[in-house]
């Protein structure tokens, strides 16, 4: 299970980007989180065409589906839907993995019994 923002973890940063002009501010090793993906399509195309390592916040199974057909690296998935999408990317062995934010790091052992693929702290995400 991949653990992003725990204190004893080290991690590459996560960056919240609304535009190509944002990817540019992060530092390199970072990881771009695109809010929207229909309103920000130009964002992940612009990642995908230079192998920036990417994440999609997802509302839906369709965005899940677009996103690593995109070749997003993380589904940042609220909990609600995070498990049926979690099944989808298993079923069709997606190397896009399944994040859930948490608040607190006691969450991580009820996420870890659900197989999802991580979990992140949202307070991580600049």
């Amino acid at each position: 299970m991949l653990v992003f923002g725990h204190s004893l973890i080290p991690c590459k940063p996560w960056y919240t980007a609304s535009s190509i002009d944002d990817i540019l501010q992060p530092p390199p090793s970072s990881i771009i989180l695109i809010s929207n993906l229909s309103e920000n399509s130009d964002i992940a195309m612009h990642c995908k065409k230079n192998d920036l390592p990417f994440a999609v916040k997802t509302e839906s199974i369709k965005d899940a589906v677009i996103a690593a057909n995109l070749g997003a690296s993380y589904a940042l998935c609220e909990i609600e839907n995070t498990r049926e999408i979690q099944q989808i990317a298993n079923e069709y062995l997606w190397t896009m993995r399944i994040i859930t934010p948490i608040n607190d790091e006691n969450e991580i052992e009820s996420i870890a019994l659900q197989g999802i693929d991580g979990v992140i702290f949202k307070n991580f995400i600049v």
